[in-house]
């Protein structure tokens, strides 16, 4: 959606990359609402598509345009864009994009559940905004969220891409939504896979065990539940994963590239697979043979079994480590790649003695 305002009365014209969305489903994601919040504020607000009352179920089209005053939206402190001085890692940097190598335990953006300092507040930080924003003041001259092209999660590193202004933001998520963008991880998993190339393509949902996971179905299985249709709350999902190395017959490195991008896909997908990835503390416990009572991991028992003293792992061993893209302005293909941080290569470097 372009915007020409993102104060209290405002107009958004929909693009194709929104279109057949939700409004409650829209306005959740861009103002970090739970969709109940959303429909509330839709109902307390004057909000209009085209010259019809706006609804929560209404389905957006290309060209719609949102009009009216927005009302009922509660901004608390975690959704206030501070800017913050971080230490940050810059791989690419020109007048239309940055890209940087996110550290770990360092959340994307802004959320309603979230206090600490961000990634986008450190760059915000860095090219210099010097006030407080909430995301219905920031000003219609900045892209949405700052320019944040995607997410990364708090514990997974590497590569992410923010846009500087609102062309370069448009041209760079076109690329992501019509998936043009090459999007390659590392990930070291805790088991061998069948075949050197595995494309693994699902449906994920959210967990009904553990309201922190997502689940992969497949097609098939969804359709015989749901004759109807698949509902929207189910997004697929596409990854493939293509095996590096082999370490002691129990754990592939592999590069992962994805079609899609949904929240924890690879990390679903490795559990899909029934090789969950190294470190990962949400996924790990969902495999039987992990339900033990043990403070060790896979890979600690593995070092301990070898007498190696095991280091303790805090997150999974997932890395964004290559982004390419067709650069917004001059309209070359762009390939960068993150370096490994310390952590992973410590991990690979006590398994490389027993590469197969």
């Amino acid at each position: 959606m372009t915007s020409s305002s993102h104060l209290n009365s405002w107009t958004y014209t929909v693009t194709s990359d929104h279109h057949g969305k939700r409004l409650d489903v829209w306005l959740a994601e861009h103002y970090q609402l739970s969709r109940a919040a959303a429909k509330t504020a839709i109902d307390l607000s004057d909000l209009q598509v085209g010259t019809k009352p706006a609804k929560p179920s209404l389905v957006l089209k290309t060209a719609d345009i949102i009009s009216g005053s927005l009302r009922g939206v509660e901004l608390t402190r975690s959704q206030q864009w501070q800017p913050t001085p971080l230490a940050l890692n810059i791989l690419y940097e020109d007048d239309a994009v940055v890209v940087v190598n996110k550290s770990a335990n360092l959340v994307s953006h802004p959320s309603s559940s979230h206090h600490a300092p961000t990634l986008i507040e450190g760059i915000m930080h860095y090219l210099g905004c010097a006030i407080t924003f909430t995301e219905k003041t920031i000003p219609s001259s900045y892209p949405p969220r700052f320019g944040l092209i995607h997410r990364l999660d708090k514990d997974t590193t590497g590569a992410l891409i923010i846009a500087k202004h609102q062309q370069a933001y448009d041209h760079l998520h076109h690329q992501l939504h019509h998936r043009t963008m090459l999007r390659e991880y590392l990930t070291l998993l805790d088991g061998c896979l069948d075949h050197s190339r595995h494309i693994c393509e699902t449906y994920l949902g959210r967990s009904t065990k553990n309201r922190m996971r997502f689940d992969a179905f497949t097609r098939e299985w969804l359709t015989a539940r749901h004759p109807h249709g698949i509902p929207s709350r189910y997004r697929h999902a596409k990854s493939e994963f293509q095996r590096q190395v082999t370490f002691a017959h129990r754990f592939d490195l592999c590069t992962v590239k994805l079609t899609t991008g949904r929240t924890h896909q690879i990390r679903a997908h490795a559990l899909w697979l029934n090789k969950p990835i190294v470190g990962d503390p949400t996924y790990r416990g969902a495999i039987h043979r992990f339900k033990k009572k043990s403070a060790q991991t896979s890979y600690q028992r593995f070092l301990t079994d070898i007498n190696q003293t095991p280091a303790p792992l805090t997150r999974q061993m997932l890395h964004s480590h290559a982004l390419g893209f067709v650069h917004p302005t001059t309209h070359k293909f762009i390939h960068i790649t993150a370096p490994l941080p310390q952590d992973f290569r410590a991990v690979l470097s006590s398994l490389k003695p027993y590469i197969v």
